[in-house]
């Protein structure tokens, strides 16, 4: 690989698993998810076969705003540059309207949470608190999920885009301006989801398609990177989702998968 990390890593992980939500905090709406846990227990055993030196597993109750965001907080502390934060969500997305101008189809994006949203805002303002040089990946077995990570810069570079969701080149204005009102990223980010914002990821009592795919990739070859890593899973995938891959900051695309 191109850029092999050289020295030894720490890598923690957060894995989470909703097969409901709370109805008396979504008006009513169980949230049932079939599949979701098997997602959860699968990544879980990928990642501590792995040698992880902490993955925090969270299911439904466990997976509130508060049980996620501060584990997430938890497992980053501490870490140094070429370490790594790992992420992984199976169960709902959504979508609200946009509360502050900054996307391009006028949407929010969201993760279902036990007690209420997760909004992409909040998963950016979260992402800035990384510390410098810290790699963190994010899996969504979401709907929804693109732009989960949301940073797409100002609304008038990514309205200037040729698509609505080409992100690019807001994600690198964000990043190089320091004086961003809601945060700099320091660190490097790659987001894999299970479809783009607006469309839905589908699974079923088996699991996830996505979650599905990443498993029996990884396992086809253990030692492939990241990108080759996802170009398998993406091959495997049902025509009617396409899964995308995301990166924000200096690529590690090249590393070993889940490394």
């Amino acid at each position: 690989y191109s850029d092999k990390p050289v020295a030894p890593v720490t890598r923690r992980a957060v894995v989470c698993g909703l097969s409901c939500v709370n109805p008396s905090k979504w008006n009513g709406w169980t949230g049932d998810c079939p599949g979701t846990l098997l997602d959860q227990s699968r990544k879980r055993k990928q990642l501590e076969g792995l040698n992880y030196d902490k993955v925090l597993s969270l299911t439904n109750a466990e997976a509130t705003i508060y049980g996620v965001t501060s584990a997430a907080i938890y497992a980053a502390d501490g870490l140094k540059p070429d370490d790594m934060l790992f992420v992984f969500v199976s169960g709902h997305g959504g979508q609200n309207p946009d509360a502050n101008g900054d996307e391009s189809d006028g949407k929010d994006e969201f993760v279902c949470l036990y007690d209420g949203a997760l909004l992409d805002d909040t998963i950016w303002k979260l992402l800035c608190k990384v510390p410098a040089g810290v790699r963190v990946v994010l899996e969504f077995d979401t709907c929804e999920s693109r732009t989960m990570y949301r940073g797409v810069g100002t609304a008038k570079v990514v309205r200037s885009g040729k698509r609505p969701h080409d992100y690019a080149k807001a994600v690198g204005v964000r990043k190089q301006s320091r004086t961003a009102g809601d945060g700099y990223f320091k660190g490097r980010l790659l987001v894999v989801s299970g479809c783009n914002d607006g469309a839905s990821s589908y699974g079923s009592d088996s699991g996830g398609n996505l979650t599905t795919c990443d498993i029996k990739a990884f396992a086809s070859n253990a030692d492939a990177s990241y990108s080759a890593w996802f170009a398998t899973l993406k091959r495997m995938m049902p025509k009617s989702q396409v899964p995308y891959l995301s990166e924000v900051g200096e690529s590690f695309a090249d590393y070993p998968a889940m490394r």
